[in-house]
């Protein structure tokens, strides 16, 4: 009876690792992607410090010996972790949950296999076998299937869809979440009129040929935010392994609740000395996120929930097992997120061939996993 509670608690607990992209990005669009990241690690720093005070006996039984033997590296692990939610929160936006999450596991899969054949930041050597190469493998061909035949992928063809023309309507608007999502929420990579010099709707388009000049470069704008979109989600699959180093490391000089508070505690200063860096050296403003649903706030939560989920329950289910059903349970999910447009995201209509990438995603999960055993 136990062990059928700890398989369900894994499988809601990558449901909702898939759902809090989403959740970020919706704050993000009320206020700003930084203020949306450090909501997560503030909420989530709150109640991993609750939980590491009733683990430690209110921090009486903190290993100080542990703490000044850790590496110097593994302090570092609260920003690495910032960089990583930030930049899945702005990729949601525009490549949609199933993309997102498969270019990350994909990219960890690859990277897990470098980090561990060397032994970087603390991992256990382990021997790059030909079960752990294939499967690894195929998760590339799953992210090439899901992203291609996604609705984001329309913005690299070279055609005039999901683009705005001379008098603001569209030709085909399926595609125009990544417009609206970006200019949100993101001022660096944000692509408006203005940005691109698409004129505004008052504006007479006065030939076919001054109509398809702004489009082609919509079109580009569009195809350039995309591709970085992608490398971006690439990138976050590197530093999830890169962080999950960090913490086992100091996890094993103190504990896990400790990393975990220590990681998040970190990350939330140094976010916040760059809200103060941006508010009184750059001079933006700020005003306070108004009429935004209440379960845009719940990121943190989620983040503390996962942390003490991976902590109780992999020592019960096995490593292989309990990341196999997190990361089954995560893909499964984000294709529903973007089916029905959940958490704020726009509508993908899942189709035989993103189906087909995330089952080929969780069959190379299970190689993975099996063969690194």
């Amino acid at each position: 009876m136990l062990y059928i509670v700890a398989i369900s608690l894994t499988i809601f607990t990558g449901a909702m690792v898939a759902l809090q992209p989403g959740m970020n990005s919706q704050l993000a669009a009320k206020s700003s992607t930084m203020f949306s990241v450090w909501t997560v690690f503030v909420t989530g720093t709150f109640f991993n410090l609750v939980y590491w005070l009733a683990y430690s006996n209110f921090g009486r039984d903190l290993n100080i010996d542990g703490v000044r033997s850790a590496p110097s590296f593994v302090w570092l692990a609260g920003v690495v972790a910032s960089a990583m939610v930030g930049l899945l929160t702005i990729s949601v936006q525009v490549l949609g949950a199933s993309t997102t999450v498969a270019c990350t596991i994909s990219t960890q899969l690859i990277s897990s296999i470098i980090f561990d054949t060397y032994g970087l930041i603390g991992y256990e050597k382990i021997s790059a076998n030909f079960g752990r190469l294939f499967g690894t493998a195929l998760s590339v061909v799953a992210v090439i299937l899901i992203s291609h035949y996604s609705h984001g992928n329309s913005n690299p063809k070279d055609s005039n869809d999901g683009l705005i023309v001379g008098d603001n309507e569209s030709i085909n608007s399926q595609d125009t979440q990544a417009s609206t999502g970006l200019r949100e929420t993101s001022p660096l990579l944000q692509y408006n009129h203005s940005y691109v010099n698409i004129p505004s709707p008052a504006s007479d388009v006065s030939d076919n040929s001054s109509e398809t000049e702004y489009s082609e470069k919509h079109s580009k704008k569009e195809k350039l935010i995309y591709y970085t979109m992608l490398v971006a989600s690439v990138f976050v699959g590197v530093l999830t392994t890169i962080q999950g180093g960090m913490m086992g490391v100091l996890a094993s000089h103190t504990s896990v609740p400790f990393s975990s508070v220590y990681t998040m505690a970190s990350a939330s200063i140094f976010l916040s000395f760059y809200q103060l860096i941006d508010w009184y050296i750059f001079g933006n403003t700020f005003k306070f996120p108004k009429k935004v649903p209440f379960w845009a706030w719940l990121g943190g939560i989620l983040e503390f929930e996962y942390a003490v989920v991976t902590a109780f329950l992999t020592p019960e289910l096995g490593a292989s097992l309990f990341f196999g059903l997190i990361v089954a349970s995560e893909l499964q999910v984000s294709l529903i997120c973007d089916h029905f447009g959940l958490v704020g995201l726009d509508k993908d209509p899942v189709n035989s061939k993103k189906v087909m990438g995330v089952v080929l995603m969780i069959i190379a999960i299970a190689i993975v996993s099996i063969s690194s055993i």
